[in-house]
């Protein structure tokens, strides 16, 4: 597994937590990406990720600047919040098997429940290809009845 760890030109705050960087996980026996928020607060470490592919977020206590935690501690599930849109793009990482992260776009918003991360990427022969990760919430009842 590797990652590419793709931070924000200015502070960005979320929730209450700073976003230290959006990651871009890579499985180069699988051929699969995967994606987290990487978050601070105070000496902590956090990771806003989904529960599985296309999932709701789910926000972990994974670790601290100063301390060792023995087991990730769930601290919301779901975890909702307002991202800005953010974009990269450019030789953004190469992987071990040759694969280039060219580009990520990444955003979410609160109400309604939702989130987005789009990455491309481009092959050893030169080839482009582009995936999504999205997620949004059923709509509550009062939600549906406005539609």
């Amino acid at each position: 597994m590797q990652a590419a760890h793709l931070r924000p030109q200015r502070k960005i705050e979320l929730c209450g937590y700073d976003l230290d960087a959006v990651a871009i996980e890579y499985d180069d026996d699988a051929g699969q990406f995967d994606w987290r928020f990487e978050l601070g607060q105070g000496l902590g470490i956090y990771w806003a990720l989904p529960i599985e592919r296309n999932g709701r977020l789910r926000l972990a206590h994974v670790d601290g600047a100063a301390y060792t935690v023995d087991e990730p501690e769930l601290i919301a599930d779901p975890w909702i919040c307002d991202v800005p849109l953010l974009e990269w793009s450019g030789d953004l990482q190469t992987f071990g098997d040759g694969t280039k992260l060219v580009a990520v776009a990444v955003e979410a918003t609160s109400l309604p429940a939702w989130y987005r991360c789009s990455i491309v990427v481009k092959a050893r022969d030169g080839k482009e290809s582009a995936e999504s990760f999205e997620w949004r919430a059923a709509p509550t009842e009062t939600e549906a009845k406005r539609s």
